[in-house]
């Protein structure tokens, strides 16, 4: 993307150029259609720059939904709930919120509910409140 951005620079720089070398110049057309230019490739370069973070954002979004997806076909379901098949260090092994992990592709940790509450659930999803009872 350098590449595009240093050519639009060097046109720019012809361009403002060509803007001093008309001063001289009487032809009023004329320096109105180097201005008109001169501000069109600024503008170029404006959208250049934005459509290049554009991209940039769009493959780390990319990037982390691919990574997310991986996590999530690691995941198996195990008393009507999500469970990492292998303990990873520094990684709840589970359970995980079967809802979440469909809808919104996320690995949300399921939370223990005191036991006066079995009757409802055991566990609870701290992001959509599911309730659920893994034995």
């Amino acid at each position: 993307m350098t590449e595009p951005l240093s050519g639009l620079a060097t046109v720019l720089e012809i361009v403002t150029k060509l803007r001093s070398a008309t001063k001289n110049i009487r032809d009023a057309e004329l320096k109105g259609l180097i201005a008109d230019l001169h501000l069109a490739v600024a503008d170029l370069k404006l959208e250049l720059a934005e459509s290049r973070d554009e991209s940039r954002m769009l493959r780390d979004q990319l990037r982390a939904s691919q990574e997310m997806g991986r996590q999530l076909e690691g995941l198996e379901m195990r008393q009507g709930v999500l469970w990492r098949p292998e303990p990873t260090p520094g990684q709840s092994a589970g359970p995980f919120c079967t809802r979440c992990a469909e809808t919104e592709k996320k690995i949300v940790p399921l939370m223990e509910m005191p036991s006066v509450m079995d009757i409802l659930g055991t566990h609870k999803c701290g992001d959509c409140e599911q309730l659920f009872k893994v034995k």
